[in-house]
C-alpha cells in the first residue's frame, strides 16, 4: 500500500519508491483528484519537441483563457490515463513518480519528452496510417502515442504538479494582467534556454 502525503499543489501525492507503483484504484483515485482544468485548459502556443536537437520547449497551460480543449479530446485523455495497466504504471514509475514535483525526485520533463511523447510512432503497423513520425522514440506503453495523447497528458500533469502556482488566476493572486503575463512565460524547465516560440503546433 502506497503511503500518502500532502503536496503544495493541493492534490495528495502517491509517495513510494520504484519498483513499487500504485494499484489501479490508487492511480484512478489520484487522476480523479486533479482539477478538471488540467485536462481542459488550452495550451499556450509553442514549438514541438525535437529530441534529436535536444530541444524540449516549455509546455504551458493558460487557466484564464476562456477557450477549452474539446470534450472529445478531454474524454480521450481521461480514458487513456485512467486505463493504464499494471505493466504500464510500473513502466511509468520507472521513469519517476508523476505525482510529485521533479525537484523532489518526481518524473522529469525531459523524460516525458524523450520516452513518452510520440512513442511507438517510429514503426509501421496496424493503426499507424498517418501517425508515423521521423525520430519518434520506441513504444513506451502498450499502444503507440497516436495523436500525442500520452505526451500531452503527462506534460499537462507535469505542468500542474511543478508550475501551477506560478500561473494562478489573477483573482487568486491579486497580480495585474501584465504581471500575470510575466509569470505565465516563466518556464524554468526549458532546457535549451531559448525563448518561447510563437508558432502553434499540435500537442
Amino acid at each position: 500500500m502506497a503511503s500518502k502525503a500532502p503536496q503544495k499543489t493541493g492534490v495528495v501525492a502517491i509517495t513510494l519508491e520504484y519498483p513499487a507503483f500504485p494499484s489501479s484504484e490508487e492511480w484512478k483515485t489520484w487522476i480523479d483528484s486533479l482539477p478538471a482544468g488540467v485536462l481542459e485548459w488550452v495550451r499556450v502556443r509553442g514549438k514541438d519537441i525535437n529530441v534529436q536537437k535536444e530541444f524540449f520547449p516549455a509546455f504551458l497551460l493558460d487557466p484564464t483563457n476562456p477557450q477549452r480543449t474539446s470534450a472529445s479530446t478531454v474524454n480521450e485523455y481521461r480514458r487513456k490515463v485512467r486505463a493504464l495497466t499494471s505493466w504500464e504504471r510500473s513502466r511509468l514509475f520507472s521513469l519517476g513518480n508523476p505525482t510529485i514535483p521533479e525537484d523532489q525526485g518526481g518524473l522529469k520533463y525531459e523524460d516525458i519528452c524523450r520516452h513518452i511523447q510520440s512513442s511507438g510512432r517510429n514503426v509501421d503497423g496496424p493503426g499507424s496510417a498517418g501517425y508515423i513520425k521521423k525520430g519518434a522514440p520506441p513504444m513506451f506503453f502498450q499502444t503507440r502515442d497516436s495523436g500525442n495523447n500520452y505526451g500531452a497528458i503527462f506534460r499537462r500533469i507535469y505542468w500542474y504538479i511543478n508550475h501551477h502556482q506560478q500561473i494562478s488566476p489573477p483573482e487568486a493572486t491579486g497580480v495585474t494582467k501584465d504581471e500575470r503575463k510575466k509569470k505565465l512565460f516563466f518556464c524554468p524547465f526549458s532546457l535549451t534556454g531559448r525563448s518561447l516560440p510563437e508558432d502553434a503546433v499540435k500537442e
